[in-house]
């Protein structure tokens, strides 16, 4: 329960935050939390791939502002500048519908894949769903990259849990990778052309 409750406390800050020093932060926790959930089902050395996956994952994102000055000063301002405290607040609705669907949906993922416990169910659909809102409502690379992120977390849980293999977990670690590299090009990618 303590992984489950860590996932989503650090999914749902994802959602609300807007400095990316936090986010960065909470990303690397939320990949911890999901290291417990995987290290339950997967020998500690295929747990530990996911787990720096991700943390090299949020260092390559976090290079990637800090290599713009521009980016890096910039960066927090274009967040909800009209009502910031408005649209943290429409997350927050969201979040908590996710939760009622979550509480609902719980017995029927527990019936559908027998071989995970009710908090790593917990745990992989609340990242989803925090993830999807987090992507869906977001047009710029960072917020989105976060939110696909999550989202590939939420699925290594519950992948996890039924199928044991050295070549997914490299697979998953690629995947991780590779999309914090396009969300840092994603972000530098502008600059670049005005330097130009």
């Amino acid at each position: 329960m303590f992984a489950a409750g860590l996932v989503t406390i650090t999914a749902l800050g994802l959602l609300v935050t807007h400095d990316w020093r936090i986010s960065i932060a909470l990303l690397s926790i939320q990949y911890i939390g999901a290291f417990l959930f995987v290290s339950a089902s997967w020998p500690p050395g295929l747990a530990v791939s996911m787990l720096i996956a991700g943390w090299i994952a949020g260092a390559i994102m976090g290079m990637g502002i800090l290599s713009v000055p521009e980016l890096h000063i910039s960066f927090s301002r274009s967040y909800d500048k009209a009502h910031p405290s408005l649209g943290r607040l429409f997350y927050l609705l969201g979040a908590v519908l996710i939760g009622l669907a979550l509480v609902s949906n719980i017995p029927a993922a527990l019936q559908l894949i027998p071989s995970i416990t009710a908090a790593h169910a917990w745990g992989a659909l609340a990242l989803l769903g925090l993830g999807l809102l987090k992507l869906g409502f977001n047009a710029s690379p960072f917020p989105s990259i976060l939110g696909l992120l999550t989202v590939l977390s939420g699925f290594e849980i519950l992948y996890s849990s039924l199928e044991i293999s050295a070549l997914l977990a490299g697979l998953l670690a690629g995947i991780t990778l590779l999309l914090a590299l396009a969300g840092a090009y994603l972000l530098v990618m502008p600059y670049a052309e005005e330097d130009e």
